[in-house]
């Protein structure tokens, strides 16, 4: 474990993240709208199940059910939540600060990536200092699938990181649209290779 020094330390990430925080922009409902259309909705569509052939629907039927399984996917997802950083990013394509990690000036300056803070915040909560994630097993999951939000992050083992990108996280089944994440936290997008399929 290092402790940060207060010299562009541990106050300096707060500050830069609040700042951060004040110029992020959320999604508009446009962009809420047309990521639904053009990626969630297909996806839900190509892939839903029935539970008996009996209950199985039509693509008619389905699109007739569609407003209603938009605004569940908008309880379960809530996309409005992320708060996307605005302004230039670091040499890992994510928003990073520069602080100073333990005493030895010559070697503990380090990238701080800004979307590890709210996971970071409850680090120093719980421990009083932060830990160097790059020694062990552990990075920031964005629930929300969105690279540069700053406020979905949360710390977890690489492993777990990992299988988020294979969750499904919503299903239709039958008529419903079921949140069928089994990681805790819930992810709230689908993982990038979820419904991957090998041609």
């Amino acid at each position: 474990m290092n402790r940060i020094v207060e010299s562009r330390g541990w106050q300096y990430c707060l500050d830069t993240y609040e700042a951060s925080l004040q110029k992020a922009r959320s999604l508009t409902p446009q962009e809420i709208d047309g990521y639904f259309d053009n990626v969630i909705w297909p996806t839900l569509k190509k892939y839903r199940v029935s539970s008996t052939p009996s209950k199985a629907l039509s693509d008619d039927e389905v699109e007739d059910r569609k407003p209603r399984i938009r605004r569940r996917w908008l309880k379960f997802a809530e996309p409005e939540r992320c708060r996307l950083h605005v302004g230039s990013k670091g040499g890992t394509g994510y928003p990073e600060v520069s602080v100073r990690l333990g005493n030895d000036k010559a070697n503990s300056s380090k990238k701080l990536p800004l979307h590890q803070m709210p996971a970071r915040k409850q680090e120093m909560e719980e421990q009083g200092q932060l830990s160097n994630w790059k020694d062990g097993d552990k990075v920031a999951s964005h629930l929300c699938n969105q690279k540069l939000c700053l406020v979905c992050g949360v710390k977890e083992p690489r492993a777990k990181n990992l299988a988020r990108g294979y969750c499904t996280c919503f299903r239709i089944v039958n008529t419903k649209l079921v949140w069928v994440c089994t990681h805790e936290p819930k992810c709230r997008d689908l993982g990038v290779n979820a419904f991957w399929e090998d041609d």
